[in-house]
Order: structure tokens, then sequence, then C-alpha cells
């Protein structure tokens, strides 16, 4: 157990000894833990900052913008990887040649970040 963890569990212990109970969800002791069914994956997706909200918006915006092209299920990792490169390219072409036009360098950053995903979805299901 780490200090905070400790901190907690001497809470929880201290807290039941008076017939008190302490809130699970906000608590990191093993017991709290144990006691909260996927307590761990709950507290983390509670917490998507902004910028990845906004950006996995965009990079949905372009993966349907892109749906005529069917989808990435039949795809083999190589290609993939191939395809990721090129986007990367697009990207810092754009940087190198300073054309720094927020709106192009966003778009290419979400086509090189759906590439990324395709990646680990297809990893994910292999």
């Amino acid at each position: 157990m780490n200090k905070q963890q400790s901190k907690d569990f001497q809470e929880c212990e201290e807290m039941s000894s008076c017939g008190k109970t302490k809130e699970c969800l906000s608590c990191s002791c093993n017991v709290c833990i144990a006691s909260v069914p996927n307590k761990a994956e709950t507290k983390k997706e509670a917490v998507i900052r902004e910028e990845v909200r906004w950006f996995t918006r965009l990079m949905e915006e372009r993966l349907q913008a892109n749906d005529h092209k069917g989808g990435w299920e039949n795809c083999s990792l190589e290609w993939l990887v191939i395809k990721l490169t090129e986007e990367v390219g697009e990207v810092a072409a754009l940087i190198c040649k300073h054309d720094l036009c927020r709106e192009k360098i966003i778009k290419e950053a979400a086509d090189v970040a759906n590439m990324a995903m395709m990646i680990a979805d297809q990893a994910r299901l292999r």
C-alpha cells in the first residue's frame, strides 16, 4: 500500500469502529477498491480531459467523412503502419512548409490519431 492507501485504510477503520462509513468511491484503500466494482475504471473514465473530448469528437468526424472508403477491419497491420507514416508525413509537410493553417494541421493530426487507433484496434482484436 502507498501512503494515501494506508491513510485511507486507517480512516476507514476508525470510522467503522465509530459505526460510520466513508464514501468508498473517493477512497483508495484496498477494502473500498474491492467493494466498488470497476472502481479504478470508473474513477479514470469520469475524468476525461476537455482536450481529449474535443479531439476524439474531431477524430470521429474525420472517420465519418471517410466512411465511403470502408472500415479497417480487414486491413493488415503493415498496411496501417504505412498509412500512419503517410499521415505523419502530411502533418510534417504542412509544418515544414510553414503552412501553419490551424484547420489543416488539426485535420491531419486527427487523421494520424485515427490511423494509430486503427492499429491499436487491430492489435486488440488479434
